[in-house]
């Protein structure tokens, strides 16, 4: 089976991601999203223009000087995975996911799955050139779908339901039908980072099992979702307040009050993958 992998970034988890199914089943195409800096800085801007300054730069300071927590996590998480993409599969770097570039390349390989994880939206037209599109998601849909589904549930006090959503790729936001979810128990060693990559982790297990289920002929049972409820969010909902409130969250202590304390919501129900 042809597989290409659509990737938002060149980050740890996408890394992990593309190097962990190539290893069991040969990817044929990289579809690198590239996000530069400056891109993520103006939508940081535009969440909170003026308190950007105040509660942002402490942050990547913080980020720096935690350089090698982050490593240390990722090496716990990943092994040698997450240091650098194959060197035997092809890298199409693009600003826009869904251009012509990306559509006359899938046209040529003429893959059987797309696989993405992190990327933009990516349209009908290029989903219609695969047989199979599916999205890692870090969140449990359609409870938390969108962006920032981790720190919602924790915003939520609903450690119970943070959790990875393997779906078909469709026009609504994480809203395809499921194939397979699973949900992670939170100690209190973790942080919204190490969450989303033992997400990551767990969702490119669950994405290698439906592959080697397709290579052998079988079809996975899909799931339709029920988006009257939960809750969609997007980056206009994010803000820099909400970001600060998460590191205040994430503290030490703050974090195992939130872990250890009864828990009112009961745990959302999940489509495990069969």
């Amino acid at each position: 089976m042809r597989v290409v992998c659509f990737v938002g970034g060149i980050g740890a988890p996408f890394a992990h991601f593309v190097n962990s199914i190539h290893e069991s089943y040969s990817i044929d195409l990289i579809v690198l999203e590239r996000r530069t800096f400056g891109d993520r800085l103006i939508r940081k801007i535009k969440s909170g223009p003026f308190k950007f300054l105040l509660l942002h730069i402490p942050r990547f300071l913080k980020d720096k000087l935690s350089s090698r927590k982050v490593e240390e996590i990722c090496n716990q998480q990943f092994g040698d995975s997450w240091k650098r993409f194959p060197d035997d599969v092809p890298i199409l770097r693009v600003d826009n996911i869904n251009s012509p570039k990306v559509v006359a390349k899938l046209e040529g390989l003429k893959p059987d799955i797309i696989l993405d994880h992190g990327t933009s939206i990516i349209k009908k037209n290029v989903l219609s050139l695969a047989s199979y599109a599916f999205n890692l998601h870090w969140g449990l849909s359609p409870y938390y779908r969108g962006t920032h589904c981790t720190e919602w549930a924790l915003i939520h006090w609903d450690p119970n339901n943070v959790g990875v959503t393997i779906h078909a790729l469709s026009d609504a936001i994480d809203g395809g039908d499921i194939v397979g979810q699973e949900r992670i128990l939170i100690s209190s060693q973790d942080s919204v980072f190490s969450i989303n990559m033992r997400l990551t982790v767990a969702g490119t297990k669950i994405i290698k099992r439906i592959i080697g289920m397709l290579n052998t002929g079988q079809k996975p049972e899909f799931v339709k979702q029920d988006l009257s409820i939960g809750l969609l969010t997007g980056m206009r909902q994010w803000s820099s307040e909400l970001d600060a409130h998460v590191l205040q969250l994430t503290r030490k202590n703050n974090f195992q009050r939130l872990i250890k304390m009864p828990i009112v919501r009961k745990k959302h129900k999940i489509i495990e993958f069969k």
